[in-house]
């Protein structure tokens, strides 16, 4: 991702917060940074800023750092808010995160139980055919 991005597009937004939503930590820096900045279509929101840039705070000291200067612009209420929110997309994240891992399980039990049986024995009746049909000439 750009290190800098200007007059970002609908869809650029859209991406950015999509990404930072399924726990990409670069993408939760950028939105944080975005919100907190302001400008390239995204209105200043401090607290956004704080919640996103909480969220990808252990695993980013660039967001780390900005969350902390971010939390210089906000009084007691506004901070606790930013903080509730972080907690709120931290559950959502870890929510979807967990979702995708079942379906990865699920996809892989169907797998092994269903799709490779199957492909094995198409595999024996096709060897078998041809077994079949070199003896017969």
């Amino acid at each position: 991702m750009p290190a800098e991005t200007s007059n970002l597009s609908d869809s650029d937004k859209d991406i950015f917060k999509e990404l930072a939503e399924q726990g990409h930590s670069s993408a939760q820096c950028r939105l944080g940074e975005l919100y907190y900045k302001g400008g390239e279509g995204v209105p200043r929101d401090f607290v956004k800023a704080y919640a996103w840039l909480t969220v990808a705070a252990n695993k980013s000291g660039k967001a780390r750092k900005m969350r902390d200067d971010v939390s210089h612009f906000l009084i007691a209420e506004q901070l606790t808010e930013a903080r509730e929110l972080a907690a709120q997309l931290r559950k959502q994240i870890s929510e979807e995160k967990e979702q995708e891992a079942e379906w990865a399980v699920e996809r892989t039990m169907w797998w092994g139980c269903c799709i490779v049986p199957l492909i094995i024995v198409l595999v024996i009746l096709l060897v078998g055919g041809i077994i079949s049909w070199l003896s017969y000439t």
